[in-house]
C-alpha cells in the first residue's frame, strides 16, 4: 500500500462533528438513561418505561465493526498485490472506532401527550403544575430549568401558575418538616421569602401566544434563536426543561377554513386531508428538532372527537336503552376503530384525562332528601379530581397508587374505547393548588 492511498484511508476515518453533537455524545455516555425527567414520580415511572428499550444485547460486550471490507474505491484496485500482512498490519494501526451510543440503548424522546374527550378535563391544569415543578428550585422539589410554554389556546393564566407554585412550596415545606424539622430552610419558611421565589421562578417560563399554524411554525423555527440570546431572558444559565404546547389541535378548525378556501384553486387530485397532513407534520418536524438539540421534554394538549356519541342526541333525547347501555364496560382493544392522529404516533406517552364524575340525583328522590345531599355531592365538585388513564403502547405499564381503582370504579367510562385497560394516576385541582395523588 503507497503513502498515499493509506493517507486517504486515514482520512475517511476522521469523522466531522460539531462541539453541540460531541457534548451530547459525551452526555450520553456520562448518563445515559437519564431519570426523573419531570420531577413527578408517577409521571416519569411511565415515562421510563416506555422510553428505554429492552437491550438487545450486553452493553459491555459491544460488536466492534470489521475493518476487512474496502471502505474506498483505490483500495479496491489494489487488493490483489496487497498481502494479507500488510492487511492485518493496517487493520490494527486505524480500527474503526464505534460510536458513542452504540453502547446504550437508543432512548424514546420524552414526549408526552394529555388527550381529552370533552374540554375542562385538567389539562391545562397539569401542564401549569409541571411546568411550576420544572422551574422552581431543587431545594423546594422542583428541577431548576426553563420552560416554554407555547399558548395557543389563550388559556394560561399566570396568577394560577404562581397559585400553583406557592401550593407545591407549601406541600414540600410541610413534608420537610415532618422529616426532619430541623432541615427546613429559614429563608424559604417566611412568606415574603416565598414570594420573592416564585416571583423568581416565573422570569424562567416563557410564553408564546400564535395565532394560526403559520405562526406556531415560526415560534418553533426561531425558538432555538431565542433561547440562546442571552440579552433576550434570563434563563440562559439554565437548561430547557420543557416545552409545553396547549393545546395541539388548537387552530384544527382554522386550517380545515383555510384548506375549504383554497380548495377550488388546487388541482382535482389534491386533497385537504394532504395540507392537514403536512402541516402537523411540519409542527411535529420542528418539535422534534428542538429535542434533539436541548435535550428537552415536549408536553402535548390534544382534544379528540368522541365515538361514542351519534349527531344531534342529548341527554334528554335517549332511551332507556341507550342510558343503560351507556355505563356498561367498552369492547376489547383490538376491536377500536379509532383513527390514530399524528400527534399520538409522535408521542412516546399518551394520556386520557378525564374529571371525575359526580352521580347526578336520582328521579326518585325528594326536595328534601336532594337538599340533605346537596353539600356532600358539591364538596366533590370542589375537589376537583381527575383521572389521567394510560392509552396503550408497546411496553406494559403498571397502575399506581389509587388509579388503578378508580379505573374499576369507572368501569371504563370516558369514551376511549380500549385505552381505558390501564390506570395511571389521578390528581385534584383545587382553588389552593394541583395534588399528584
Amino acid at each position: 500500500m503507497s503513502a498515499g492511498q493509506y493517507g486517504a484511508r486515514l482520512l475517511e476515518e476522521v469523522k466531522e462533528e460539531t462541539l453541540e453533537q460531541f457534548l451530547a455524545e459525551l452526555r450520553c455516555s456520562i448518563d445515559p438513561r437519564p431519570r426523573s425527567v419531570l420531577g413527578v414520580p408517577q409521571l416519569d415511572n411511565l415515562l421510563e418505561s416506555l422510553r428505554y428499550p429492552a437491550a438487545e444485547r450486553t452493553p459491555g460486550n459491544p460488536q466492534w465493526p470489521s475493518s476487512s471490507t474496502p471502505t474506498s474505491p483505490a483500495l479496491d484496485d489494489n487488493n490483489n498485490s496487497t498481502s494479507e500482512g500488510e492487511q492485518s498490519d493496517n487493520e490494527e494501526i486505524s480500527p474503526c472506532r464505534p460510536p458513542l451510543r452504540a453502547f446504550t440503548d437508543q432512548a424514546k424522546p420524552a414526549t408526552i401527550e394529555l388527550s381529552s374527550a370533552k374540554s375542562a378535563s385538567g389539562k391545562t391544569s397539569l401542564l401549569s403544575y409541571l411546568c411550576a415543578i420544572s422551574v422552581l428550585p431543587r431545594d423546594l422539589g422542583g428541577n431548576e430549568s426553563m420552560a416554554v410554554y407555547v399558548d395557543a389556546d389563550g388559556r394560561f393564566s399566570a396568577t394560577r401558575l404562581a397559585q400553583i407554585m406557592h401550593h407545591c412550596i407549601q406541600l414540600r415545606l410541610l413534608c420537610i418538616e415532618a422529616g426532619t424539622p430541623s432541615a427546613v430552610n429559614p429563608v424559604f419558611a417566611d412568606s415574603g421569602n416565598i414570594q420573592q421565589t416564585i416571583r423568581s421562578s416565573l422570569d424562567h417560563v416563557h410564553v408564546f401566544r400564535p395565532q394560526s399554524s403559520g405562526q406556531l411554525i415560526s415560534i418553533l423555527s426561531s425558538l432555538h434563536t431565542y433561547l440562546l440570546d442571552r440579552s433576550r431572558h434570563r434563563s440562559m444559565h439554565r437548561p430547557l426543561g420543557l416545552i409545553v404546547l396547549d393545546s395541539a389541535t388548537a387552530f384544527y378548525w382554522q386550517d380545515r377554513a383555510d384548506q375549504a378556501m383554497a380548495r377550488l384553486e388546487l388541482p382535482p387530485s389534491a386533497t385537504a386531508a394532504e395540507g392537514q397532513r403536512s402541516r402537523a407534520a411540519e409542527t411535529i418536524a420542528k418539535l422534534k428538532a428542538l429535542q434533539e438539540r436541548f435535550e428537552c421534554a415536549v408536553l402535548l394538549s390534544t382534544t379528540t372527537a368522541t365515538t361514542t356519541s351519534t349527531p344531534f342526541s342529548s341527554p334528554s333525547t335517549r332511551t332507556q336503552h341507550e342510558t343503560t347501555s351507556a355505563n356498561t364496560p367498552p369492547e376489547p382493544a383490538n376491536s377500536d376503530t379509532r383513527v390514530i392522529s399524528p400527534w399520538t404516533s409522535y408521542a412516546t406517552l399518551s394520556l386520557l384525562l378525564a374529571r371525575t364524575p359526580v352521580s347526578q340525583f336520582p328521579p326518585q328522590m325528594g326536595i328534601e332528601e336532594c337538599l340533605r345531599d346537596r353539600d356532600r355531592r358539591l364538596e366533590a365538585v370542589r375537589r376537583g379530581r381527575f383521572v389521567a388513564t394510560f392509552l396503550g403502547g408497546a411496553a406494559p405499564v403498571r397502575a399506581h397508587g389509587r388509579g388503578e381503582r378508580e379505573r374499576q370504579s369507572e368501569g371504563g367510562r370516558g369514551g376511549g374505547g380500549g385505552g381505558w385497560e390501564t390506570g395511571a394516576f389521578g390528581f385534584r385541582s383545587t382553588a389552593d393548588g394541583v395534588e399528584i395523588e
